[in-house]
């Protein structure tokens, strides 16, 4: 799902639409970062973090995103939606969806597997694009059987 093993904070912040700052301050709070600004033990023994060249400005350390961002969730932080596409592929459809309403009023349709598959705008949209996914899914159009089928044009 991610494009990159590693992150810097300031990449975390993107997926959480956040500063590199405020990405600090929550790794303060989860126990991963000490108040000194460098990874506590707890990230080092955990495999959350490693030192990486920074661009021949010494060093740096950067976060296991397969980590950290589940701990960040854990602690309520939500990722944004739509992700930003340069650090995160774009997710699959897997079903069944459930719809959620969004502060903004936005509606995501979520895949099985967590991940936001579409936004929609309006309740009535929403039912329809959820139902049509259910059906697809239900059918088998989604997933592996339908990558097997041979490609049709899309009109």
């Amino acid at each position: 799902m991610y494009k990159y093993k590693i992150m810097s904070q300031t990449q975390l912040g993107r997926l959480f639409g956040v500063t590199s700052h405020v990405v600090g301050r929550w790794l303060v709070e989860i126990g991963l970062r000490t108040s000194k600004g460098r990874p506590s033990t707890a990230a080092h023994q955990g495999g959350y973090c490693e030192i990486s060249p920074c661009h021949g400005n010494g060093y740096h350390w950067v976060w296991n995103v397969e980590k950290t961002v589940p701990a960040l969730e854990q602690a309520g932080h939500r990722r944004m939606s739509p992700p930003p596409l340069d650090l995160v592929e774009p997710p699959s459809l897997v079903g069944p969806f459930e719809a959620r309403e969004c502060e903004d009023g936005r509606i995501e349709v979520v895949s099985s597997d967590g991940n936001v598959g579409v936004i929609v705008v309006g309740e009535r949209n929403a039912k329809t694009v959820l139902n049509l996914l259910n059906l697809a899914n239900r059918y088998g159009k989604l997933g592996e059987r339908a990558a097997q089928e041979p490609s049709k044009a899309i009109a």
